[in-house]
């Protein structure tokens, strides 16, 4: 069976020493989307990545992939138990029913090792499933996700020029300014009821940069920046691979009054997708005596910031509990 890789070659999901968990594949009808995620892939690194490149991959005649729909097998019969869901989804009609419903079968199995665990030590190396690709505009995308590497080969790869990107036709700066136009309207799948939020948490030494911003007496936080508030948070989350995404972003103005004191972030042309009011920012401080919240820092515009000599924060993308 032939099968399509759209990667970058920075982040290779295909790669065993780089890829985490799981890696989809698109089938040969696919081609044009393969192309596509290519594109929206290599933007991810604003455009600085070795891509967009898409591969031609093949399976082994022995590859066992199971339909993901298909609750009569013995392992995709465990998932609802593994993955903490509800009693009823232990019903065949209730599994279908949901599976039909939440197109991010993906994210349901990547990063979690126990799941790709038992698939392998089952004999399972891949399942039929489906994605939904917004980035791309696409709701609903019947793919090949894999496991085991050793029963796909890449065969070849091209490199794919900015014209010519899933018949597109428009350069990589185009899709680049279109990509928060395409998550701003996303359903990124269900995320597990325990998920609270998701957030860019610093690291110890970035909170501490930022807490001698604080005045003294106030209540600290300075701990990250809302990607999705718990309010959204209940109705979609972040593609997996942003999962992954561990890196510094610079701090360039401060915005302080009575109750808040917050530092705004320029993202430059890192296109992370966030859903939030306001500016992206971390709150650092709150004012107990005046009875400031973490949430009043969403208030603050573009002429509160005073501007600062710029430095980096560092952290990495994260899903906090309740």
């Amino acid at each position: 069976m032939k099968l399509y890789h759209g990667t970058n070659k920075v982040f290779d999901t295909f790669d065993v020493e780089v890829g985490v968990g799981a890696a989809y594949l698109f089938k040969e009808k696919d081609r044009e989307l393969a192309e596509k995620w290519a594109a929206i892939s290599h933007a991810d690194f604003g455009g600085q990545s070795e891509g967009p490149i898409v591969c031609t991959v093949e399976t082994s005649p022995d590859a066992n992939i199971v339909d993901f729909n298909d609750f009569e097998h013995p392992v995709i019969e465990q998932l609802p138990a593994m993955l903490g869901w509800p009693e009823k989804y232990k019903n065949k009609a209730e599994w279908q029913k949901m599976v039909k419903n939440n197109v991010m079968a993906f994210d349901i199995i990547d990063y979690n090792s126990e799941l790709i665990k038992m698939f392998l030590e089952s004999g399972v190396d891949g399942v039929y499933a489906w994605d939904g690709l917004d980035e791309i505009g696409e709701d609903l995308v019947d793919i090949v996700i894999m496991f085991n590497r050793d029963k796909f080969k890449i065969v070849s790869c091209e490199r794919l020029e900015t014209d010519s990107w899933g018949g597109m036709k428009v350069p990589y700066e185009k899709i680049f300014e279109s990509w928060r136009g395409y998550v701003s309207e996303m359903n990124l799948g269900e995320p597990p009821k325990s998920v609270g939020y998701t957030a860019y948490v610093l690291d110890e030494e970035s909170q501490a940069k930022l807490i001698n911003h604080a005045p003294s007496e106030w209540k600290i936080h300075s701990h990250h920046m809302t990607l999705i508030s718990p309010t959204e948070q209940k109705m979609g989350r972040l593609p997996a691979r942003w999962h992954r995404f561990n890196d510094c972003l610079t701090v360039v103005g401060i915005a302080h009054n009575d109750f808040v004191v917050a530092a705004k972030i320029d993202m430059k042309d890192i296109p992370m997708p966030f859903k939030i009011q306001g500016i992206p920012h971390i709150t650092i401080a709150t004012n107990p005596t005046k009875d400031g919240k973490p949430a009043m820092s969403n208030e603050f515009v573009e002429q509160d910031f005073i501007p600062v000599e710029a430095f980096n924060v560092c952290g990495g993308v994260e899903e906090l509990f309740r």
